[in-house]
């Protein structure tokens, strides 16, 4: 379920949420399509040089990791803000809509808090790592950094769980407890 806007009434916290929305949306589209965009390109390259010259490269599977750990730590935050997770609805579309946004309200309080987790231990990892000077197999690239962009895209849907917590907060604060009808489902008005 893809969430409006804050209202600008709202005052400071709607203007951090809407600003939260910004950067996930230009971090996600932005870095995760790029990455896309390299990642078919090295591809593409990879069959050209293994079946045409009959020589396979030996960067591309390792880029093609790196790229798809860039992928998703870059567009987590985004999806996430537009709705595009999965999500299975069976039970909750037949509860009243206060309760479904308290859930989401709780739920996305649980992922935060899960993101905090996660952001702690890839710091201690990303520095551990940093600090021995850890390198891949193929290209020896430091894992460091990579590790470090994880703990950020982490960090980023933390924060973008927050702002969803906030706005099912505010809906779920707002509407009116109703009841089911006698199919079981409740009907927005």
């Amino acid at each position: 379920m893809m969430i409006q806007k804050s209202d600008h009434k709202r005052g400071l916290i709607g203007t951090i949420a809407d600003g939260v929305d910004w950067i996930s949306g230009i971090i996600g589209k932005f870095v995760g399509y790029s990455a896309v965009v390299l990642t078919v390109i090295s591809l593409f390259y990879e069959v050209i040089a293994r079946y045409v010259f009959n020589s396979p490269t030996k960067f591309t599977l390792e880029t093609g990791l790196i790229m798809q750990v860039i992928i998703v730590s870059a567009a987590a935050a985004y999806i996430l803000k537009e709705g595009g997770h999965v999500s299975i609805e069976l039970v909750t579309e037949r509860l009243p809509n206060r309760v479904r946004h308290w859930m989401n309200f709780i739920s996305s309080i649980i992922g935060a808090l899960l993101c905090l987790l996660f952001c702690v231990q890839m710091w201690r990892t990303a520095s551990w790592s940093s600090h021995i000077g850890n390198l891949t197999e193929t290209l020896e690239i430091q894992i460091g950094p990579i590790q470090f962009f994880m703990f950020g895209g982490f960090a980023l849907l933390g924060v973008q769980f927050l702002v969803r917590s906030y706005r099912f907060y505010l809906l779920a604060r707002t509407q009116v407890l109703r009841s089911p009808d006698k199919d079981g489902r409740v009907k927005d008005t």
